[in-house]
């Protein structure tokens, strides 16, 4: 119910999202979150829980398609038996983690493949390097080295070898189209290879809207992912497709406190033509505080999905 009564409003904010250049866009993009790599990493907990979830979703997916080859081929029970108490089978190619960001997922991947070719890339050099710093006690180690690229994940090229394992928390939603993204990163694994992603979908952010169309103030936050259609269109493709939703919420004292994190950590970028002028904001937050309460803390809550597929 929560989710069906914002279909309506949600395409309407869709259509009606200004148009904005692609290469300025992802250099905006770029700028913010770089210059906020160690805030980032200080205050994303969202982010860094959604990792471990994502992660979490993965080992789940990959025991039970384990457990099914295991009972259809008994000569290999043992060694999914083994896959299974590790948490991962043998992955087929390099892995690949789109938008590193400043580690989150990153460390827990080079943990949990120390026999796999790890790629890691963030559109944000700066980014990059943090991940770089943070890893570093991880990576002195280890036997396969782990490769730090800064790349545009939503237009990636064909790797030397086909990537076993393509993941991703918290990027998809900075592309300008998932759906398309994913389709080209399937044609990059190898057949029996995974992708997964998480990612806040469309219906995130229900208390924001509702402020600006009481205060009939524009909703500038960027364009989500309509989940539906991304998974409806990669469904197909894959021999394997799963996909869960959650909510998560988080509490601001206040709407500018709100905005002000997101601006602090990177999330808030907008382009131009997405602001508002200051008697805008300024009415927002009235309106949103009005309809919270005087002086009550605000919730502000994202509709986080995780999709795992295998090609």
């Amino acid at each position: 119910m929560r989710v069906a009564m914002l279909d309506d409003q949600l395409r309407n904010s869709v259509e009606n999202c200004p148009r904005i250049d692609p290469s300025a866009y992802k250099q905006g993009v770029a700028q913010a979150f770089g210059s906020s790599a160690v805030v980032y990493h200080q205050f994303a907990q969202l982010q860094r829980h959604c990792a471990q979830q994502l992660l979490h979703q993965l080992q789940q997916r990959i025991t039970a398609v384990s457990t099914v080859a295991s009972t259809s081929a008994p000569s290999v029970a043992s060694s999914v038996a083994s896959s299974v108490a590790s948490g991962f089978d043998p992955i087929p190619g390099p892995v690949l983690e789109v938008g590193c960001g400043t580690g989150f997922l990153s460390e827990k991947l080079v943990q949990c493949f120390p026999q796999s070719e790890v790629v890691l890339s963030d559109l944000a050099e700066p980014m990059l390097a943090f991940c770089r710093s943070q890893l570093a006690p991880l990576l002195a180690d280890r036997s396969v080295p782990v490769q730090f690229h800064v790349m545009d994940g939503e237009h990636l090229d064909k790797p030397d070898r086909p990537y076993g394992l393509i993941m991703s928390s918290f990027a998809l939603q900075w592309f300008q189209n998932p759906t398309q993204a994913l389709q080209n990163w399937l044609n990059l694994t190898v057949p029996g290879g995974w992708i997964a992603v998480a990612f806040p979908s469309v219906y995130s952010f229900p208390e924001w809207r509702s402020a600006c169309e009481v205060s009939g103030v524009p909703y500038t936050a960027n364009p989500l992912p309509a989940f539906q259609a991304v998974v409806g269109s990669i469904a197909p493709l894959v021999r394997d497709c799963h996909f869960a939703s959650t909510w998560h919420t988080s509490e601001h004292p206040h709407p500018r406190h709100f905005f002000q994190h997101l601006k602090a950590m990177g999330t808030g970028y907008r382009p131009a033509a997405a602001s508002l002028t200051p008697t805008q904001w300024k009415h927002l937050w009235r309106t949103w505080e009005n309809q919270v309460g005087e002086k009550q803390p605000i919730m502000v809550s994202y509709h986080v999905v995780y999709l795992i597929v295998r090609r």
